[in-house]
């Protein structure tokens, strides 16, 4: 996961994790409470919104549920359209190329 704050211009990466773990919706909920909590513990400032793809990795109504409680509005683009989210597709983009580019060094 790349989190990207749009304000400071910082982006914070999830460490690599087992496929089979990552794949289940109580890691993506259990992650993305622990993210929330350092990134508002470290700026002091709420999360406002959530802004995905649409690739559904955010639609169970639990992970909704909790969103609505803590107050964070879901923005979802329309999915593989990386232009509408062009900040954050870009710094994807640059990690793998820095990656491809250690790999080959």
């Amino acid at each position: 996961m790349n989190g990207w704050d749009e304000k400071s211009k910082v982006s914070r990466l999830k460490p690599k994790v087992n496929m089979k773990i990552a794949s289940s919706f109580l890691h993506k909920i259990i992650f993305f409470k622990r993210w929330k909590q350092e990134v508002e513990t470290q700026t002091s400032l709420k999360i406002k919104c959530l802004k995905s793809d649409n690739g559904g990795e955010y639609d169970s109504n639990q992970f909704k549920e909790f969103c609505s409680e803590n107050g964070i509005r879901m923005i979802k683009t329309v999915p593989e359209t990386p232009e509408q989210n062009g900040v954050a597709e870009r710094m994807n983009r640059t990690l793998n190329e820095r990656a491809r580019c250690m790999r080959i060094q």
